[in-house]
């Protein structure tokens, strides 16, 4: 038997979503709490934000009629719904973006790589922490240099 709270969620979502002229899937991984209360805060008049399990939202997309959208839930899932162009909503959500520290268990997007050249660090025990990462150094005008570019992440 299906608790009566997961059904009346999948009906206040469907009919939030028939609400709306635009319906897009996102992935919040990695969306700190604080940056995700900026954007629904920023972008309260023209963006709603609807975060809940896979399969609630999944049932709700279905009953709405957005069946194949159901297949890109992924991660930690959330509907977009808007009546605003999605264009100009994804240069907005883009201009929102702010650089962070990466946390255990990030997956890199690009490669990450160490280039080659002069450091403002003087030689010590971090010598030994580059070496770890297999990154060649050598110590000229009292200063730390990397010798080649060395992959630190794929």
């Amino acid at each position: 038997m299906v608790k009566e709270w997961k059904v009346k969620k999948v009906e206040e979502i469907a009919e939030e979503i028939s609400r709306h002229k635009y319906v897009m899937v996102t992935d919040m991984t990695g969306i700190p709490a604080r940056q995700l209360m900026d954007i629904r805060e920023g972008l309260r008049d023209k963006l709603r934000i609807i975060m809940s399990k896979k399969s609630i939202l999944s049932r709700a997309l279905e009953k709405a009629g957005y069946a194949p959208l159901a297949n890109e839930l992924k991660g930690s899932p959330a509907l977009l719904l808007s009546d605003e162009d999605p264009f100009s909503l994804s240069i907005t959500l883009d201009k929102k973006k702010v650089p962070s520290f990466a946390k255990p268990g990030t997956i890199a997007e690009e490669d990450i790589y160490v280039r080659a050249g002069p450091t403002e660090f003087a030689p010590g025990p971090i010598l030994s922490e580059f070496g770890k990462f297999g990154i060649k150094t050598k110590i000229e005008g009292g200063k730390m240099n990397i010798v080649k570019d060395a992959l630190l992440v794929k």
